[in-house]
């Protein structure tokens, strides 16, 4: 998978540094929106219609795809989620929505690979 364009960067308290990626989700838009406008107003078709024209012009955000790395001292993990639809960045990281969950998830990956590498780092110093 690719990374992406990078769009926002913030560190946590424990030095953990988190990185948002977009790049335009591949996937047909149509049949996959419908429940998205309903709240606003629209219909299913109104709001395909609406992330159509943003994609025309050029608007990663009508429909993308996200990708969120953790890194720590050269170790990382990930998490990604796609058929993601929002005005721009600042309307993705709320603290109620996908981003904190993302962050989590790209945490915890993090955390399984520094365990991975510290058993690989033990097996190796005893056979050394």
């Amino acid at each position: 998978m690719k990374r992406g364009m990078p769009v926002h960067t913030e560190t946590d308290e424990r030095g953990i540094e988190y990185r948002l990626f977009i790049q335009e989700d591949e996937s047909e838009v149509r049949g996959d929106v419908p429940v998205l406008g309903y709240d606003r107003g629209f219909s299913g078709w109104d709001y395909e219609d609406r992330i159509v024209a943003r994609l025309e012009r050029g608007d990663i955000w009508a429909w993308a795809q996200v990708s969120v790395e953790a890194s720590y001292k050269g170790f990382s993990g990930w998490d990604h989620l796609g058929g993601c639809s929002y005005e721009n960045t600042e309307g993705f990281i709320t603290p109620d929505g996908y981003w904190p969950d993302m962050k989590d998830r790209a945490r915890a990956e993090l955390l399984k690979n520094v365990r991975a590498a510290a058993t690989v780092a033990a097996e190796l110093a005893e056979v050394i």
